[in-house]
This record gives structure tokens, C-alpha cells and sequence, in this order.
């Protein structure tokens, strides 16, 4: 004669489950509710049961609740050279991704793209081009404070983390670009003005000791010359007394040639520093133009492909 005992009880479970947030808020997090006896083996007791997930009756969960059976090796464990049986249920928690990813990843993304726009602003309006990439970096420092302040502790930085503070150093690096050309038109400018010293040295130097032959040696030579000839002996009274041109007028023309001569250099060079001016700072520019969204777009392939691919479909971590 076969005896059963149908043995009924009504009871509530805390499961706690052990979750790394590592990938927020791109993880994605299972559990196993494991019900068995430790004392009597599978040869004296069999576990199986069912469970059931009410899903209409959900509350808005920050995840998508998904309950499974469990795997065949999870129905057996084996102890002490015996075999146990167990039953239970497996719980897959993928978390919702689109309030981060608008709150916090699109505008940050943004913000690095807004970012690019200052490689076309001239570099001359400072308070533009200086004005919007603080106000970036500022505003990208808030988002983390606000990010770091509500996401779920980890061991290190979480996913949404890294990615902000990527953004930071991103838009940090646009504005260190920018202080490099400051910084070369700012050792521009000191050559340029260093040679504009040298001008007024030279211009100092011409108005002082630099000046034409004198009058008084022109007219010994035209002596020497005329006297030679036996023309006319007292030919050289006459220059004496009254030259073909003064020598106050000679020295004013010399000086004004001279300092026009000057002058004509100085503005070449000028041009010239200006010139180099805008094709140094173009040249960083243009170059940081294609560089900064390659690298962006590098982080974005490795950030991606990382995050969904290596943490959750093959649950490896290199962090």
C-alpha cells in the first residue's frame, strides 16, 4: 500500500541577490532561488516545483524582470560523495536604459560635439571661443556630481561614469588645444614686438650718429678734382663759401630715406608675423578639426563593444 503526504505551507521569501554594478547602466544582473535538503539525499527526497511571475501587476521597476528554469546542473549538487536534489527558479534583471541614455548620455555626447564648433571660431575672440568651452566643462562637472551622487556604488567607476568622465577630458582637451594657440600667438606677438624695439633702437641710432658724408669732404674732393683739371685756381674759395647744397638738407633727406627704409621693414615683418600667426594656429586647427572626433569616435567603438558585448553577453571583466 502506497502512502502519501500532501504537507502544505504559505510562505514568504526575501531573496537578496548579489548584484555588480560595474556596467551601470548597462548591466544586467540574474539570480537563482535554489529551494533543497542538505541532510537527505536525492535517493530519499525530490524536489520539483513551479513558479509563476505576475506580470500585469508589476510595478515600475528600474529593470525588466524575466524568470526562467533552471539549468539541469543546477537541479543537483554534489557533496560529500552524494547527490542532493534541488528545485527553483532563475531571475534575469536587464536594467531599462533609456532614461540614463537620455538624461545622461545623449547630452554629455553632445556637449563634446558642441565642443568641435570652437575649431571654427578665430581664435582672436577669446571671449567667445573661451566663454563656450568653460561653460562645457563646467556643465559637464555638474552632470558628474549629479551622476556620482545617484548611481548604485561599485568597486571602481560604473559605466556611466566613465563615460561622463570621458567627456570631461574630452572637452579638457579642446581647451587645452585652444590655450596652445594662445600660447603661440602670444610668443608671436613678444617677437613681434622685440622687433619693434630693435626699430626704435634703429630709429635712435639715425637720428643721432648715422648720417651721409659730410659737406666739408664733398667739397675737398670736388676740389681735388676741379683743382687737378687747371681750370680755375680759386674754383675751390667758391665751393668753400657757397655749396651747391647745405648740408642740414642733405642730412634731413638721409634721415628720411633711412627712416623709411626702416619703416618699410618693420611692417614687412609685421605681415610676416601675422602671417605665420595665422597659419600656426590654422594649421593646429585644421588638425585638431579631424583628430578630436577620430578619437571620439575610437573611445565610442571600444566604450560600446565593451560594455554590451564583452560584460554582458560573455560576462568577462577587465575592471
Amino acid at each position: 500500500m502506497t502512502k502519501k503526504l500532501l504537507y502544505t505551507v504559505s510562505t514568504e521569501v526575501v531573496v537578496d541577490c548579489p548584484m555588480k554594478f560595474s556596467a551601470y547602466p548597462l548591466d544586467h544582473q540574474s539570480c537563482k532561488f535554489l529551494v533543497g535538503s542538505y541532510i537527505h539525499d536525492n535517493t530519499q527526497i525530490s524536489f520539483s516545483g513551479r513558479f509563476r511571475h505576475d506580470v500585469e501587476n508589476q510595478r515600475a521597476q528600474q529593470y525588466m524582470i524575466n524568470c526562467t528554469e533552471l539549468d539541469a546542473e543546477d537541479r543537483i549538487i554534489y557533496w560529500a560523495n552524494r547527490t542532493y536534489c534541488q528545485t527553483g527558479f532563475q531571475v534575469d534583471l536587464i536594467r531599462r536604459r533609456t532614461p540614463v541614455l537620455l538624461q545622461v548620455y545623449l547630452p554629455s555626447g553632445l556637449f563634446v560635439v558642441v565642443s568641435w564648433i570652437s575649431f571654427i571660431v578665430p581664435p582672436e575672440v577669446v571671449p567667445g571661443r573661451m566663454s563656450l568651452l568653460v561653460t562645457l566643462f563646467l556643465v559637464l562637472v555638474n552632470i558628474f556630481n549629479s551622476v556620482t551622487a545617484n548611481a548604485p556604488k561599485a568597486e571602481g567607476l560604473t559605466a556611466v561614469e566613465t563615460w561622463v568622465v570621458s567627456c570631461i577630458i574630452h572637452v579638457f582637451a579642446v581647451l587645452a588645444e585652444y590655450a596652445l594657440i594662445l600660447k603661440i600667438i602670444q610668443s608671436e606677438k613678444r617677437r613681434d614686438a622685440k622687433s619693434k624695439r630693435t626699430f626704435l633702437k634703429a630709429i635712435n641710432s639715425v637720428n643721432g650718429a648715422v648720417g651721409p658724408p659730410s659737406q666739408k669732404n664733398l667739397a675737398k674732393k670736388i676740389r681735388r678734382d676741379i683743382g687737378g683739371s687747371g681750370v680755375c685756381s680759386n674754383m675751390e674759395e667758391v665751393f668753400e663759401t657757397d655749396p651747391l647744397y647745405s648740408e642740414i638738407t642733405v642730412n634731413e633727406n638721409y634721415r628720411q630715406q633711412e627712416l623709411e627704409r626702416q619703416w618699410n621693414m618693420q611692417q614687412r615683418d609685421s605681415r610676416c608675423v601675422r602671417e605665420k600667426i595665422q597659419m600656426a594656429y590654422e594649421r593646429v586647427d585644421r588638425l585638431a578639426m579631424y583628430l578630436f572626433p577620430l578619437i571620439f569616435f575610437v573611445f565610442n567603438l571600444l566604450y560600446w563593444t565593451y560594455y554590451l558585448v564583452v560584460v554582458n553577453v560573455f560576462g568577462l571583466s577587465l575592471f
